[in-house]
């Protein structure tokens, strides 16, 4: 396993003021730990099983523009 940890990306999360969104895609994606990083700064969780998710993606990308 490689990579970083939540714990160890939080601060610089925090430091900064925009939305993270994040998707599960898999079945190995850890959705509690995608929720954490989302919920830091407001942003959303997307499961990408959920048969909208074109249209939740192409929502988000639409408001943030």
């Amino acid at each position: 396993e490689s990579g970083y940890t939540l714990r160890s990306l939080e601060n610089v999360i925090h430091a900064f003021p925009y939305p993270i969104y994040t998707i599960g895609y898999g079945g190995n994606a850890d959705k509690d730990e995608l929720r954490r990083i989302a919920d830091i700064n407001g942003g959303i969780f997307i499961d990408s099983s959920e048969d909208d998710i074109s249209y939740i993606l192409k929502n988000i990308f639409n408001a943030e523009m």
